[in-house]
């Protein structure tokens, strides 16, 4: 028996479909932004697409089907993989800038889906996101494994896993767009012009300045 996504994805494909889908997908995005996912009703989302309930029901048969639809439509992690696959370098500086520009690239062209991505942890505890991260996980980690094969052959990194350094890099990456979203036109003023690039040194080095040698505190 066909689930919920399915059926919203065969209702989206026949004629006239999708961009009905799409009008339903934008209006959805509106509503649950600025009232949350809860309370949000089915009636909202018709009348702000311009659509009949009965349309709406026959393109998406629940709510929830309409924000896995929304979330996978925004999904940026395909994007992310994608460029993690492009990033070469034989240092871990360089491959972990270009990791940083491919993460900073991808959330800027659709800024929504950090958004969405906070109503899903907020309403439903990050399930759905969860679903679209473990589904680019294995790809992503990837860049992750040549960072660390690189940075021990160089000497350059402490012994890692893989995996929690990728979750320690696209976690800071990610809060970081998210909070400059939530200071909204105030971020500019706040951040400067140049706060991707000071967030890839504090990422890289932290916050502490390099220990005094010996003679700098003998003088």
């Amino acid at each position: 028996m066909p689930d919920d996504g399915s059926r919203a994805s065969a209702a989206a494909r026949r004629p006239g479909g999708e961009a009905t889908a799409a009008a339903i997908l934008q209006a959805a995005q509106e509503q649950f932004l600025a009232r949350g996912y809860h309370a949000t009703s089915m009636r909202q989302i018709a009348g702000a697409a311009g659509s009949s309930l009965g349309a709406l029901y026959h393109h998406f048969p629940t709510k929830e089907a309409i924000f896995e639809a929304l979330l996978a439509d925004r999904n940026v992690y395909p994007k992310i993989a994608e460029a993690f696959a492009g990033v070469q370098g034989d240092t871990v500086e360089i491959l972990l800038r270009g990791a940083i520009a491919a993460v900073h690239a991808a959330v800027a062209e659709n800024r929504d889906f950090i958004r969405l991505v906070f109503v899903d942890v907020l309403e439903f505890e990050g399930a759905h996101v969860r679903k679209l991260a473990m589904e680019t996980l294995p790809a992503m980690l990837g860049l992750f494994q040549k960072v660390v094969t690189v940075g021990e052959a160089r000497g350059e990194l402490r012994p890692l896993q893989p995996l929690a350094l990728g979750l320690s890099f696209m976690g800071a990456i990610l809060l970081t767009n998210l909070a400059y979203l939530a200071l909204g036109e105030a971020a500019s003023g706040l951040f400067g012009d140049h706060w991707q690039e000071e967030h890839v040194d504090i990422v890289l080095r932290g916050v502490l300045k390099p220990a005094a040698t010996k003679r700098e505190v003998n003088g």
